[in-house]
């Protein structure tokens, strides 16, 4: 992909490029829970309809990972490009257009479908501009310090326009955010193809509808169970039938194809479940940090900006811990003292939250628990992926990175449940 931008573009430029290009689509991850009382009002929906806006733009990147590599093989990166940043901003304009929350869940659904995209090719993008023999690890921290960092720094970025102007507009600023990326892509972009093209024929569409619906049931389990105690209500039951069925469908259907979707010689791997394990139990462990932001802000009454400026202190945190990481994955150390060194963080976090937790309280008190939880999460999160993948053979490495984005969902959204 080294050619793929003209000559005249200078190094810094191509790099102010990719992230033009995808920190806009990160902002949308977390958009609707900024501020949720808000998004609620606005939509006239209850705070767990919000959660859900979020799970499906999840559930979207997560089902569409796999089937999205197809799409990237065809066309050439100007082009996909154009066309993905094209169809997210229309995407924004019809959110912008739209009160009614039930069309809403299916935008946000296909929004996470376009983050699977913007995804693959930044990380394509970022890798190829690497000169270093390490350049997987710098890439892949890169891409998901910015991953690790999207929540937070959202609740900054639009605390101050969600006080000032009406929700809606947060996405027609969305639909604008990508305009600057997109004209820069027209002008310094060769149309040229990387690889040789990989004709769209064969494409596994059922087991992508099977594994998208899966993971919409998990989801909704989680966010909505809670509310009706769990299988006490019908509605749950059927839900739970209907997702471990497909389930079901889709692992028979695993087994049969000889072009799957998943390969599920991946979890005969003892390092790559373990793995899992450690990135299931992580994801938990960082959105626990939910509670400690609604503690903030309903007992000790931060008011959504100040607590956004609070936000700071975790992105702080995250960016030590991966950079942290990556020196010690370029030192080809043990990955087993990383782990404990940032479950060691968490833990203190947790320590700290826990007897900090009192009817009054001063915010100053609580920037080194934010630290410790940025820490302790940016140190776990690259090595435990690159652990992942390397466990297994170069033809499952495909698989092993969906599976992994999968747990990554299931830690999020049991967190939730």
């Amino acid at each position: 992909m080294k050619g793929i931008f003209k000559e005249w573009v200078p190094e810094w430029l191509i790099k102010l490029i990719l992230f033009s290009s995808l920190m806009p689509s990160m902002v949308l991850f977390f958009l609707p829970g900024a501020n949720t009382n808000v998004t609620a009002g606005f939509y006239g929906a209850q705070p767990s309809d919000v959660q859900f806006l979020i799970i499906l733009f999840y559930a979207g990147f997560v089902g569409f990972y796999v089937l999205e590599r197809r799409f990237f093989l065809y066309f050439p990166i100007k082009q996909y490009y154009i066309i993905f940043n094209l169809l997210q901003l229309l995407n924004c304009f019809l959110m912008y257009s739209i009160t009614d929350i039930s069309w809403v869940y299916g935008l946000r659904f296909f929004q996470g479908m376009l983050f699977a995209s913007a995804v693959n090719l930044s990380i394509s993008m970022i890798f190829s501009r690497l000169k270093s023999d390490r350049a997987k690890e710098v890439s892949y921290a890169v891409f998901f310090g910015m991953l690790l960092c999207s929540s937070p720094f959202n609740t900054f970025v639009t605390a101050e326009f969600i006080d000032s102007f009406n929700f809606d507009q947060l996405y027609l600023y969305a639909a604008l955010s990508f305009v600057p990326g997109l004209l820069l892509i027209m002008l310094t972009m060769r149309s040229i193809r990387h690889i040789r093209p990989y004709p769209l024929f064969s494409l596994d569409w059922a087991s992508c509808i099977f594994y998208s619906l899966v993971i919409v049931s998990f989801g909704y389990l989680m966010v909505y169970g809670q509310e009706v105690y769990w299988f006490n209500d019908r509605h749950m039951l059927i839900i739970f039938g209907v997702g471990l069925a497909l389930l079901i469908l889709f692992i028979v259907r695993q087994m049969v194809l000889r072009r799957v979707y998943v390969h599920l010689a991946i979890f005969k791997n003892r390092n790559f479940l373990l793995g899992l394990l450690i990135l299931y139990m992580m994801y938990i462990e960082r959105f626990s940090l939910t509670i400690s932001n609604q503690y903030l802000v309903q007992v000790i009454q931060l008011d959504p900006i100040h607590l956004s400026y609070i936000q700071w202190f975790n992105i702080a945190g995250i960016v030590a811990g991966v950079l942290g990481s990556l020196y010690w994955m370029l030192g080809q150390r043990p990955v087993k003292w990383i782990w404990i060194s940032g479950y060691c963080c968490l833990l203190l976090f947790h320590q700290w939250m826990f007897f900090s937790f009192e009817g009054q309280g001063n915010d100053a008190h609580f920037w080194i628990p934010l630290v410790l939880h940025g820490l302790g999460v940016g140190l776990i999160m690259v090595p435990t992926i690159l652990f992942c993948i390397m466990s297994v053979s170069p033809q499952l490495v495909a698989s092993a990175a969906a599976v992994c984005l999968a747990i990554r969902y299931l830690g999020y959204t049991s967190s939730i449940g």
